[in-house]
């Protein structure tokens, strides 16, 4: 019987336009490594299957219960003799640490993943555990639209979907005087006007109670890639975002700060959290204080970045899997780049 010698990995969302750019960086450890890719969009899937990519359609886990998508992913597992699987959706990630492929799946931990399965409840959750996040509710009836127009008064608020992901129905509301904010580069779809925002309820009143809404928060955005395994954080990579201001980071800086890696190591002991995950935060301009605005419960498009910077990322959180001795991430660990995705990411390490 021969022995196998790479690890087989299986890459969900993998006609995503962030997949090369994974395996790129990724790319010093290729020896290690066999990719299987699998996406639920079928016209990308057989357009990448003409080209030569190991890509193999599956329904989506938005559209589907939780019992289908595991036994077409189950299928796959079995069928190409799959190691591990490294999910780019929430509700994959989610479905997946809650099924018997929990052990095979690289993303956190089940308690954490089914907290970020909506965004009110993830917020709440580290509110009751006494963790720095947002003014926040959900917009469930004219009254909540009557409160969010009283509080646009003197501060500003955006709105995001309960579920969702990239960014995607992300909103900043425009003050009463029409005024755009100073930073253009949210661009003209993500500014919404509040009159507009409040006719769309009177016009469309199923929108009640899928849309959250939370105090925007002058300072630097951060989207962080962590690590961690039984409450010790593992691997960190903390990149500060420069363009564009929601979604993925096109252009920004890998950083080493230490409030934040403090904050993270925190919140990962105080909820003895363990997996890989994603945590997206606000350095707040007026006292430095991190407040966080979503966890995202698995590897985010940024991972190509962390992964390059930090080689050895995923290898470590499948030694986490396999309950194998990993060091602790310390701070004289953490570097400083510029990053820039295009064609192929662009990285400038500092040292």
């Amino acid at each position: 019987m021969s022995r196998k010698i790479r690890t087989n990995l299986l890459i969900t969302c993998g006609a995503g336009i962030y997949t090369s750019s994974f395996i790129d960086s990724i790319s010093n450890e290729l020896f290690k490594y066999e990719f299987f890719f699998c996406d639920s969009d079928f016209n990308e899937v057989e357009r990448l299957k003409k080209i030569g990519k190991k890509i193999n359609f599956i329904s989506s886990a938005e559209e589907v219960s939780a019992e289908i998508y595991i036994n077409e992913i189950k299928k796959l597992v079995n069928d190409l003799n799959i190691d591990y699987i490294i999910p780019f959706s929430d509700n994959e990630a989610i479905f997946l640490k809650s099924s018997n492929l929990a052990s095979k799946t690289i993303a956190a931990a089940k308690d954490l993943a089914i907290e970020c399965s909506n965004k009110f409840r993830l917020l709440e959750f580290l509110k009751k555990n006494s963790i720095q996040t947002t003014n926040h509710f959900i917009i469930n009836n004219n009254s909540d639209l009557d409160q969010l127009e009283e509080l646009l008064e003197n501060e500003s608020y955006c709105v995001k979907p309960l579920k969702g992901r990239g960014g995607k129905g992300f909103k900043k509301f425009s003050n009463f005087n029409n005024n755009l904010p100073s930073n253009e580069s949210f661009g003209s779809t993500a500014i919404m006007e509040f009159n507009q925002f409040k006719r769309n309820f009177i016009t469309d009143k199923s929108i009640f109670g899928k849309l959250i809404c939370m105090n925007f928060i002058d300072g630097y955005d951060f989207n962080i890639d962590c690590s961690a395994c039984e409450g010790k954080l593992i691997d960190l990579g903390i990149q500060r975002r420069d363009k564009p201001k929601f979604g993925p980071i096109m252009q920004g800086k890998v950083v080493r700060n230490l409030e934040i890696y403090e904050f993270i190591s925190s919140m990962i002991s105080k909820l003895k959290l363990t997996g890989v995950f994603n945590v997206e935060l606000v350095l707040e301009t007026s006292n430095g204080i991190p407040i966080i605005y979503e966890i995202n419960p698995r590897a985010s498009a940024g991972i190509s970045f962390t992964e390059e910077i930090y080689p050895g990322f995923i290898s470590r959180a499948i030694d986490v899997l396999e309950k194998k001795s990993v060091d602790i991430c310390s701070f004289k660990k953490l570097k400083h780049a510029n990053i820039k995705r295009e064609w192929k990411n662009k990285v400038d390490i500092q040292e």
